[in-house]
């Protein structure tokens, strides 16, 4: 955050317009079952689609050395339109869901390789949504 959207810069806003759009942690808080139940699903569902389903069709493609980082490709891609829904009239367009998926997808596609289980990208995944929707916000107050 320092380096790509320090305090007080244009880019801060980037951050956050994400953050205003997930809405006030005390909210969710209130709805804490809602909340986690949420991202479970979510997080199943994502490495299911993302680093089962498509990594293992582009295997077909591309072989089973580059199909990962493809998927992480296709995921961050996936995310491009929030770059215009989250655009800030001073900042401009918003990369940061974009660039999150590049990194994530890249980091749960190679545990789901050297792994090989789809598992532990679960957790992973379920964690970091919690980690960063609720207990260490970057931007605002967490809960």
């Amino acid at each position: 955050m320092k380096v790509i959207a320090p305090v007080g810069s244009d880019r801060e806003s980037w951050v956050a317009r994400l953050y205003l759009q997930i809405g006030d942690p005390t909210t969710l808080k209130k709805s804490i079952v809602f909340v986690v139940a949420a991202i479970v699903v979510m997080a199943v569902a994502e490495e299911l689609a993302w680093r089962g389903l498509v990594t293992s069709l582009l295997e077909e493609q591309v072989g089973s050395r580059r199909a990962w980082v493809w998927a992480a490709v296709l995921y961050a891609g996936a995310h491009a339109p929030t770059i215009w829904a989250l655009r800030d009239p001073v900042a401009g367009l918003n990369p940061v869901i974009v660039a999150a998926a590049l990194a994530a997808g890249l980091v749960w596609g190679y545990m789901s390789r050297r792994f090989e289980r789809l598992l532990p990208g679960i957790f992973s995944h379920a964690l970091f949504d919690w980690t960063v929707l609720m207990m260490f916000r970057l931007w605002g107050p967490s809960i």
